[in-house]
């Protein structure tokens, strides 16, 4: 059962710095995974995003009306809320396949009259989810992968022969404009996405498969910059991940992950990650020097693997398991993860702080202070940070505001 608590917080206005690097977080020295909680809903393969203090929960449905998506959460205390319920567009079917979700903006694919769509939802200043928009694309497979992040948003669309991914930029009057169209290295591209910073992967896993890494210009143009391939492995492609220099890459059919390293000389050649099989990489997902791969087959599992100080991943942990074939998907944000099952998804939490239900003691003394207000200060206005304890946005005032009541001794 999810535990709901209610906090009331007064929000502060504050002007303070923008960011300056050298923080340290409590994540910085991994953990191991816990389950925070589980829940069990039907027999439908659920697909899952999460950011910050916030997750989305998509569970598709056959039928007109079928499928639905579910925002949960994340209180200062560290339970999770109930959930969310989004408003389902009229006439849509598997709505739900795939989801995303960054600051007050949820994402869902969907299939409405037979095309696929994606449906955009826009939280209010006051925290309600307003009407649903049918963002169009061309074709039946358009929407079937997504990632949204900052105020931009790419779409898959992998058709036999024709595959593209589309990126759009949200305008200052809130309106969705297609910016560009992506081609990349397979039949299949645009099969999965992952958008990290000004990185940009996505995966085609038609044939041997690759996955085709972007680069974000300047001028904001997405770039080619790489293609990763390995010949060893098939189909690669079904599943990507990329943070900073470092890319995994996978697939159902692959049944191997891959990981490729940048340095000063450019890309590695690749690295298989230890073990494989049947479904192994179904799904993927990094963070720093952590990635998890799903293997969703039988009674179904997600490991971790993590970089070690020369630069080798090794096999980590099994995380601990619930409900109906987890691994399915994967998304991981600030040392928390979520998993998709069959019919049931989890979400898991990585701490090795004395009291990690208090999520503002950002440097894992024990203790909400001096010390975790100067690393929030120095990470005003970022987003993909540990001091973005409240999700929603860039660090700022509202972060502020759970810190200061937190201060003192964590329970």
């Amino acid at each position: 059962m999810i535990k709901s608590a209610t906090c009331t917080a007064v929000f502060l206005a504050v002007s303070l710095p923008m960011a300056i690097s050298g923080a340290s977080f409590a994540g910085d020295s991994a953990g191991d995974w816990e389950l925070e909680f589980s829940l069990t809903t039907g027999n439908n393969t659920f697909s899952v995003d999460i950011s910050g203090s916030q997750a989305i929960v998509g569970q598709r449905g056959a039928a007109v009306g079928g499928g639905v998506s579910i925002v949960y959460q994340q209180d200062p205390d560290g339970s999770w809320d109930e959930g969310t319920v989004l408003p389902i567009p009229s006439g849509v079917i598997n709505y739900g396949e795939s989801v995303a979700i960054d600051g007050d903006i949820a994402v869902v694919g969907a299939s409405p009259g037979g095309s696929r769509r994606v449906v955009i939802h826009e939280r209010s200043p006051q925290g309600v989810w307003g009407e649903p928009f049918l963002l169009s694309g061309p074709g039946n497979s358009f929407g079937e992968a997504l990632d949204i992040e900052g105020g931009t948003l790419v779409v898959g669309a992998p058709a036999a022969n024709n595959s593209n991914a589309y990126v759009f930029i949200q305008g200052e009057d809130g309106e969705w404009i297609l910016s560009q169209t992506l081609q990349g290295c397979s039949g299949l591209f645009g099969t999965s996405i992952d958008l990290s910073g000004d990185s940009l992967l996505i995966g085609g896993p038609s044939g041997s498969g690759c996955a085709s890494l972007f680069a974000r210009s300047v001028s904001g143009d997405w770039v080619l910059e790489n293609v990763f391939t390995n010949s060893s492995v098939f189909g690669l492609g079904g599943a990507v991940g990329v943070d900073g220099d470092t890319v995994v890459v996978g697939g159902s059919t692959a049944q191997r992950a891959v990981v490729w390293e940048r340095d000063g000389a450019g890309w590695s050649e690749g690295t298989l990650l230890p073990g494989g099989g049947p479904q192994f990489s179904t799904s993927v997902a990094i963070e720093g020097d952590q990635i998890l791969v799903g293997q969703p087959i039988q009674g179904g599992s997600v490991v971790s693997y993590e970089r070690g100080t020369e630069g080798t991943w090794a096999l980590k942990e099994t995380l601990p398991g619930f409900g109906s074939q987890p691994g399915h998907s994967l998304a991981i944000s600030n040392d928390q993860a979520i998993v998709g099952g069959r019919g049931a998804f989890g979400i898991y939490s990585q701490s090795n702080c004395p009291g990690e239900k208090c999520i503002a003691d950002l440097n894992c003394d024990g203790v909400v202070n001096g010390s975790d207000l100067t690393i929030m200060l120095n990470n005003w206005g970022l987003i993909d940070t540990p001091a973005n304890i409240s999700g929603e946005g860039p660090v700022n005032g509202s972060d502020l505001t759970i810190l200061l009541s937190q201060w003192g001794l964590c329970p």
